[in-house]
C-alpha cells in the first residue's frame, strides 16, 4: 500500500482526464484494516442493503484478490 505513492505520473495534476482505481484500492484496504471485513461485504451491510438495493452487488474475479 506505501508503495503507491511512488507509482510515476502519466500526466501532471490537473492537466489531463484520467480515469484511475488506485483510491478505491487504497480506500478499500483502509475498510478491511479498520474493520476487518471485505469492502464487497462492508457496503452490501452498511448501505446497500439498509437502502433496499437489492439489485446492486460487489464481486471480485478473483477471491485471492480481494483486499
Amino acid at each position: 500500500m506505501r508503495s503507491l505513492r511512488y507509482l510515476p505520473l502519466t500526466a501532471e495534476p490537473r492537466t489531463k482526464f484520467q480515469y484511475c482505481n488506485i483510491m478505491f484500492v487504497t480506500v478499500s484496504h483502509v475498510v478491511e484494516s479498520l474493520t476487518g471485513v471485505w469492502m464487497g461485504d462492508f457496503l452490501s451491510e452498511k448501505i446497500w442493503e439498509p437502502l433496499g438495493m437489492k439489485s446492486t452487488a460487489s464481486k471480485s474475479l478473483h477471491p485471492y484478490l480481494r483486499l
